[in-house]
C-alpha cells in the first residue's frame, strides 16, 4: 500500500471538512423496517446503494440498525447508513467503491467479514458477504461501517500501512440459541437444532456445534456444524431419557474471531409404552370378571402407579372398571357383575398417558358365555305303550328364554332308557315325543326322567331331572274262600282258591292259572273254578274274571245255598271300573231272581246275611274295584264264605 501523499492528505481534511458540515455521499432511503424481538431499535434492510467488490460480487449499503443498548447493559453495534452516520458521515461513493474493489486492500476474516483498508485515502470499511435471510432479499448483508481513519493522515511506511490504519480486530460476540424440539418420544431419533449469529444477527457459518440432552451418565450428545443460515443439525439415533424436563445445551467453544456461547433449553421425553391385555379370554355372565393388563415402556421396563381402563362391550352395554399399575406394570380391576351379549365382545385396556409416557391401548375379545336353567314342564305321568310328550324351557341366568337350542330328554335309565331330542322355541321350550313308552315298574312306580342341554359357545350347560308316575294295572281273581268256626263242627280254613294271586304290572299281561275241578269241604263244594287277570295297553285295561260252574253251601241252621253258572267280571280303566256278577241262584232248593244291583242283599233265617254282587272300590286306585259274586256272612261273625272274587283296579292314570 502507498504511503498517503500530502495531497492524499489533503483530499483527506477535506473530506473530514466535508463530513463535519455534514455532506453526504449517498442519499438515504425509505424501506421496510425489520423488527429483531429483542432490539428496540428495529433493522432497515432498505438498499440505498449497491456496491460491486473485488470478486464482482454486489454488496449494498443499506439503512440498517443504529446502535443501542440492551436491557442488561450489552451494547449492540448498528451497521448500514444509520450506524455510520451514528458516528460521523457516509464516505463519498467512490472511496468506498475504490476501496472494496482493490484486492490489495482487503482481508478476509475468519470472522466472514471482509476488511477493507485504502492507503490512498485512508478509508476503512467492513462488509459482510454472506446472505442474511432477514433482508427478504438475495444481498448480502453488506457494508458495516465505512470511515476515515484520522491518525492515518501521518506518513506511513511505504511497504505498510501506518498502524493505526489498520485497527485491531477483537473477537466478535456471538449469540447461539437453540432452535430444536422441546419434546422428544424416547426409542425414537431427535433431531436437534441451533442458530449460530455474531454480534450483528449476521449467520456464522461452518462451526461446530456441540448438543447435550440430558445429564450425568444418561447424557446423550451429538455435533453440528453451522451452514450459510448459521443453523446447525444432528441426530441423536435414539432417544434414552428419563422421564420428566431434562437439560438440552448447545455450546458454541469459539473459533476464528468469534466468542464463545451457549445455550439451554429443557426437553420433555415422552416414552412410547406398550399395553397388553393378561386377562381370560372366556368369562361368564352374572358373575365376577377379573381383568389384568401389563403396562411397559418403550425399553420393555414396567411403568408403575399408572391407571389403566378396562372397558368391556360396546355402546350401552359396555362395562368398565379402573386398575392402577403395580410395581410390576400389572393392573387389575373386576367388573362385579358381567352382563354382555353371549357371544365374542371386545376388550379394551387403554392408557390414557401423562407428560412422561405416551398413550396406548391394547384389544382382545371374550367369549362370553351366559349361565342356563333347564326346567321340566313336560307331563308327570305316562302310561306304557302310549305316545308320551315331553318339554322343557330353557333360559338364560336373566331369566330370557333362549332359542334354537337344543334339548335331550332321556325317558327311564339303563337298559330301559328311551331318548328323544327338541329344539328350543322362541319361548325357549324344547318338545319331543317317545312314540310308544316302555319302562318297567318298580316299587314306586316311578321312572326318573333327565333333561339336558349340553351348552355350546355362547351358552354353558344345564340339566334337570323329574321323576314320573307310570301308569300300572292290579287284579286278582279266585273261585272261593271260607273261613267257618261252628259249634259242634271243626273248623274250616280255605284259603282262596284258585288263586291268581296280586297282579301288579304296567305291562299287556294274562295270568295262567290253572283251573280246579273241585272243592270240597264238611259244609261246602265247588265244581269248575276258573280265575284269570288279563291287562292292555293303550288303552290300559285291568280284567279280573272268575267263574263257577256250581257250589252247595250247606251249613246248620241255614237253608241249603245252591249256586250254579257262577261269573264275576271287574274291569277297571282311567275313564271308570264296572264290576259285574252273572249266576243261578237257589235257598232250600227253590229257586230266587237273582238281584242285579250291586251289594243286594238276600234276607236268611237267625241273621245271616247272603250278599249277591258286592262291590267296594280299591282304595289309592286311580280307578279300581273290587267284586264277590256271592258272600255269606253267617250270625256272630262265625263264618264267612265268598264266591266269585275278582278284583281290578288302574293306578297313576296317565290320562
Amino acid at each position: 500500500m502507498k504511503r498517503p501523499t500530502a495531497r492524499l492528505r489533503g483530499m483527506i481534511l477535506a473530506v473530514v471538512a466535508c463530513v463535519l458540515a455534514g455532506l453526504l455521499g449517498v442519499t438515504a432511503a425509505a424501506g421496510t423496517a425489520y423488527a429483531a424481538p429483542a432490539n428496540p431499535n428495529p433493522i432497515n434492510w432498505t438498499v440505498e446503494k449497491l456496491f460491486y467488490d473485488q470478486y464482482g460480487n454486489d454488496i449494498p449499503l443499506r439503512t440498517g440498525q443504529d446502535d443501542y443498548t440492551s436491557p442488561t447493559g450489552q451494547v449492540i453495534d448498528g451497521f448500514g447508513r444509520v450506524h455510520i452516520q451514528q458516528h460521523g458521515v457516509v464516505p463519498p461513493t467512490q472511496d468506498i467503491q475504490a476501496t472494496i474493489a482493490n484486492p490489495a486492500n482487503c482481508i478476509a476474516g475468519a470472522d466472514a467479514r471482509i476488511r477493507c483498508t485504502n492507503g490512498e485515502t485512508n478509508l476503512f470499511v467492513v462488509y459482510s458477504p454472506v446472505v442474511d435471510p432477514r433482508s427478504g432479499d438475495s444481498y448480502p448483508f453488506g457494508i458495516i461501517t465505512a470511515y476515515y481513519i484520522l491518525p492515518c493522515i501521518a506518513p506511513a511506511p511505504a511497504t505498510n500501512v501506518h498502524p493505526d490504519c489498520a485497527p485491531s480486530v477483537p473477537a466478535l460476540p456471538t449469540t447461539l440459541t437453540y432452535t430444536g424440539p422441546t419434546r422428544g418420544t424416547n426409542g425414537s431419533p431427535l433431531a436437534l437444532s441451533a442458530s449460530l449469529v455474531d454480534d450483528l444477527g449476521i449467520p456464522v457459518q461452518r462451526k461446530t456445534l456441540d448438543f447435550r440432552v440430558g445429564t450425568g451418565d444418561a447424557a446423550q450428545s451429538c455435533e453440528g456444524t453451522t451452514d450459510a443460515a448459521g443453523t446447525a443439525r444432528c441426530t441423536i439415533g435414539e432417544l434414552r431419557q428419563p422421564s420428566g424436563a431434562v437439560a438440552v445445551t448447545v455450546t458454541f467453544t469459539g473459533a476464528d474471531g468469534f466468542k464463545p456461547s451457549s445455550d439451554t433449553s429443557s426437553l420433555a421425553p415422552e416414552s412410547p409404552t406398550t399395553v397388553k391385555y393378561a386377562g381370560p379370554t372366556q368369562a361368564v355372565n352374572g358373575r365376577p370378571l377379573a381383568l389384568s393388563a401389563t403396562l411397559n415402556d418403550y425399553a420393555g421396563s414396567p411403568v408403575a402407579d399408572r391407571t389403566l381402563r378396562f372397558r368391556v362391550g360396546t355402546g350401552d352395554a359396555a362395562q368398565s372398571c379402573d386398575g392402577t399399575t403395580d410395581t410390576s406394570g400389572t393392573a387389575r380391576c373386576t367388573i362385579g357383575e358381567l352382563r354382555q351379549p353371549p357371544t365374542s365382545v371386545p376388550v379394551t385396556v387403554t392408557f390414557a398417558g401423562d407428560a412422561g409416557y405416551e398413550a396406548s391401548s391394547d384389544s382382545a375379545t371374550v367369549a362370553v358365555k351366559s349361565p342356563t336353567t333347564l326346567k321340566y314342564t313336560g307331563p308327570t305321568r305316562l302310561a306304557n305303550g302310549t305316545g308320551v310328550t315331553l318339554s322343557g324351557v330353557l333360559k338364560d341366568y336373566l331369566g330370557a328364554p333362549v332359542a334354537d337350542r337344543s334339548v335331550r330328554f332321556v325317558l327311564g335309565e339303563g337298559a330301559s332308557a328311551q331318548p328323544c331330542e327338541g329344539t328350543t322355541d322362541a319361548a325357549g321350550t324344547a318338545r319331543c315325543t317317545i312314540g310308544r313308552a316302555d319302562q318297567p315298574l318298580n316299587d314306586a312306580a316311578t321312572v326318573p326322567l333327565r333333561a339336558a342341554f349340553a351348552g355350546d359357545a355362547n351358552y354353558l350347560a344345564s340339566s334337570t331331572t323329574a321323576t314320573l308316575l307310570l301308569e300300572y294295572y292290579t287284579g286278582r281273581a279266585y273261585g272261593l274262600s271260607a273261613q267257618l268256626n261252628l259249634p259242634l263242627l271243626p273248623p274250616v280254613a280255605l284259603p282262596a282258591q284258585p288263586d291268581t294271586g296280586q297282579v301288579r304290572t304296567a305291562s299287556s299281561t294274562t295270568t295262567a292259572t290253572p283251573c280246579i275241578a273241585a272243592v270240597r269241604a264238611v259244609v261246602l263244594t265247588a265244581e269248575g273254578l276258573c280265575p284269570s287277570v288279563t291287562t292292555t295297553l293303550a288303552p290300559g285295561t285291568s280284567t279280573a274274571r272268575t267263574a263257577v260252574t256250581t257250589a252247595t253251601i250247606g251249613l246248620p241252621g241255614l237253608p241249603v245255598i245252591g249256586v250254579s253258572g257262577l261269573t264275576a267280571t271287574a274291569s277297571s280303566t282311567c275313564e271308570r271300573a264296572t264290576g259285574s256278577t252273572r249266576l243261578s241262584l237257589t235257598i232250600g232248593g227253590t229257586a230266587v231272581t237273582v238281584p242285579t244291583a250291586p251289594n243286594s242283599e238276600v234276607s236268611l233265617p237267625g241273621g245271616s246275611r247272603l250278599v249277591i254282587n258286592e262291590q267296594q272300590p280299591v282304595a289309592g286306585a286311580s280307578e279300581g274295584i273290587t267284586v264277590n259274586a256271592v258272600h255269606l256272612v253267617v250270625a256272630g261273625n262265625v263264618g264267612d264264605v265268598v264266591l266269585g272274587s275278582v278284583t281290578s283296579a288302574v293306578h297313576n292314570c296317565a290320562t
